[in-house]
C-alpha cells in the first residue's frame, strides 16, 4: 500500500511540473477576438466565452497599452437569456471590467459566444503589428448556482496594425485604354473608351486614400472633351487626362452625321499635310485629337471615310492607337 501511495504521489508529482496552457483545446475559456486596422482607424473587438460549463456570475479585466489604443466604447451583447451585465471603468484607464451575474437564477447558464465588444481607436502613430489586448478573470467572482468555483482559461487578443496601403491610381487591368501626352500643348489624353458606353470612370481605380473625379463635356457626358482628375491622400489634384472617344469629335457619344460635318470643317482649317497638332490650342485639342480616326495626326478623307464606314456598320472606328 505504501509502494501504491508512494507511486501515486509521484505521478502527481510529475504532471504538477507539466506546464499547462493559458486555454487548453475544448477547455472553459474567456477569450479576446482579433481585428486589423490602420493607424489612425477605429476597430471592433469581441469578447468572448467558450466551452461554458455553467455559471451564474463572472468578472473580467481586459488590459491593453494606452499609448496605442484608446477604448471608445463598450456594448454588451444579448448572449445571456437571464442576469445582469455590468460594463464598468473608465474609458481613460488601461483595464476595463465587465461583470456579469443571475444571483436570483436557480439554473446555470451555459450560452457560448460574444458578450461584449469593444471599440478602439489606433494611435496614428503605432507601428504596424499586433497590439495586445488582454482578458483575465477574478476567480472568486466566477461561480455556478452552488457558488462553486468555476474554472477558466484566458486566450489574448490583438489589434493588428497594417501596413497603411501605398497610395496610387490605375486603369484598371483589361481596360484597353491608351494614353497620350502631347508636348505642344502640354495635356494628356486617354483613349480607348467603349464606343457604346465612353464612361471614362469605369476604368479608373484608386488606392491608399487617393481618389479621381471627371468634370462632364458640354453634353454632361464622360466622352470626348471630359476631363479625368486624379487626386492623391491629401486631396491634391495630380493627374489631369482628357477623355476622347475617336470619331465622336462634339462628345455626344455618337457616331454620326454631326460628327462628319465637324470633321469637314477641321479638315478645312488644318493643313492636310502638316501634323494637326501644330494648330490646336489646348481646348481645342480633344475634339481635333477624336476627329483623327485612323490616328495618323492628319485630317483627311480617309479619317472622314472611317466615320462612314462606322455608320454603314462596315467597320467600327479603332479606339486606340495599335488597332489601325
Amino acid at each position: 500500500m505504501k509502494k501504491l501511495i508512494s507511486a501515486f504521489l509521484a505521478l502527481m508529482l510529475v504532471l504538477a511540473c507539466i506546464p499547462l496552457q493559458a486555454s487548453a483545446e475544448g477547455s472553459p475559456t474567456f477569450a479576446v477576438g482579433t481585428a486589423e486596422a490602420l493607424p489612425g482607424e477605429t476597430v471592433e473587438i469581441p469578447v468572448m466565452i467558450e466551452n461554458n460549463p455553467g455559471i451564474i456570475g463572472f468578472l473580467v479585466t481586459i488590459s491593453f497599452d494606452t499609448t496605442l489604443l484608446t477604448l471608445q466604447n463598450a456594448v454588451s451583447e444579448s448572449l445571456f437569456s437571464e442576469g445582469t451585465m455590468t460594463l464598468g471603468g473608465s474609458y481613460e484607464t488601461a483595464t476595463y471590467n465587465i461583470l456579469w451575474e443571475n444571483g436570483t437564477g436557480s439554473n446555470n447558464a451555459t450560452e457560448n459566444g460574444t458578450f461584449a465588444t469593444l471599440t478602439f481607436l489606433v494611435d496614428a502613430d503605432a507601428p504596424v503589428g499586433d497590439i495586445p489586448v488582454s482578458i483575465s478573470y477574478s476567480a472568486k467572482s466566477t461561480f455556478d448556482v452552488d457558488l462553486n468555483a468555476v474554472t477558466f482559461g484566458t486566450r489574448a487578443g490583438a489589434v493588428t496594425v497594417a501596413q497603411e496601403e501605398e497610395g496610387g491610381w490605375s486603369f484598371t487591368e483589361g481596360s484597353g485604354l491608351y494614353t497620350y501626352e502631347s508636348e505642344i500643348v502640354g495635356t494628356q489624353f486617354v483613349a480607348g473608351l467603349d464606343p457604346f458606353s465612353p464612361v471614362i470612370s469605369d476604368y479608373v481605380e484608386t488606392t491608399g486614400g487617393w481618389s479621381f473625379d471627371v468634370e462632364l463635356n458640354d453634353y454632361d457626358m464622360e466622352s470626348t472633351g471630359a476631363k479625368l482628375v486624379i487626386y492623391d491622400a491629401d486631396g491634391n489634384a495630380v493627374e489631369e487626362y482628357w477623355s476622347v472617344l475617336f470619331g465622336d469629335p462634339n462628345g455626344d457619344g455618337i457616331v454620326d452625321g454631326t460628327d462628319q460635318s465637324i470633321l469637314s470643317y477641321l479638315i478645312q482649317n488644318t493643313a492636310l499635310d502638316e501634323p494637326w497638332a501644330d494648330f490646336v490650342t489646348t481646348d481645342e485639342f480633344p475634339q481635333t485629337f477624336a476627329a483623327d480616326c485612323n490616328h495618323d495626326f492628319i485630317l483627311d478623307g480617309t479619317d472622314y471615310s472611317f466615320i462612314v464606314y462606322q455608320l454603314q456598320g462596315r467597320e467600327m472606328i479603332p479606339q486606340t492607337m495599335d488597332e489601325e
